[in-house]
C-alpha cells in the first residue's frame, strides 16, 4: 500500500513538470505544442530582456519545415524545462518577420532608445527617470510607443512621448514623432 501511494506521488510530481528542454530539442514531445500566430509570437519575444544565463526567456527551441517551437525555459531538478510548449507556422512567420531568429525584446527597446530619448538625454542632467515601453508588430513594420518620464537638474518632472515606426527587418527608423 505505501509503494502505491509513493508511486502515485512521484507520478503526479513528474506530470506537474513540463518538458524538458533537451527532448524538444531532440524532436520529442512536439505534438503537445499549441498552435499560436505570429502576433503572439512577437509579443512573446518582446518580453526578452537580457540575461547571463540560458532560459528565462522567451526561446526558439526546435524548428521543422513546417513550424517554429518556442518556450520560456526555466530550470527544476537541474534540468530545463517548459510548462507550455508553442509552434507558429514557419511560412508564416517567415513572410511577417523575415529576422524572427534575432528579433527580442531588448534588442528593439536599444534602437528606440537610441532613436529618442538618447539624443534629448544629451542636453540635460537626467536625475532620475522612468522610461516604458508598448511594442506592437504592424503589417509593414514594428511601432514604439514610449514614454519618458524624468527630472533633469533643479526642473521639475517632465513626461515626453515618442512614436516610433521600426523597420522590421533591420530595425532602422522610419518615423519618429515626438509629443
Amino acid at each position: 500500500m505505501k509503494k502505491i501511494i509513493v508511486l502515485t506521488i512521484i507520478a503526479f510530481v513528474n506530470s506537474c513538470i513540463g518538458l524538458k528542454v533537451t527532448d524538444i530539442q531532440k524532436g520529442r514531445g512536439l505534438d503537445k505544442a499549441k498552435e499560436t500566430n505570429v502576433y503572439d509570437f512577437f509579443n512573446r519575444r518582446m518580453e526578452n530582456s537580457i540575461k547571463k544565463i540560458t532560459g528565462h526567456n522567451w526561446e526558439i527551441l526546435y524548428e521543422t519545415d513546417s513550424f517554429v517551437f518556442f518556450g520560456y525555459p526555466y530550470v527544476g531538478n537541474g534540468y530545463q524545462y517548459v510548462d507550455e510548449l508553442y509552434k507558429v507556422k514557419r511560412k508564416l512567420l517567415e513572410s511577417q518577420l523575415p529576422e524572427y531568429e534575432k528579433l527580442v525584446g531588448y534588442l528593439v527597446k536599444k534602437k528606440a532608445y537610441e532613436y529618442s530619448v538618447k539624443p534629448l538625454k544629451q542636453t540635460c542632467g537626467v536625475l532620475e527617470q522612468n522610461i516604458d515601453y508598448d511594442i506592437s508588430l504592424q503589417d509593414t513594420c514594428i511601432s514604439v510607443y514610449i514614454r519618458w518620464e524624468r527630472i533633469c537638474d533643479a526642473n521639475p518632472k517632465v513626461i515626453s512621448f515618442f512614436e516610433l515606426l521600426l523597420d522590421k527587418n533591420n530595425l532602422n527608423l522610419i518615423k519618429k514623432t515626438l509629443r
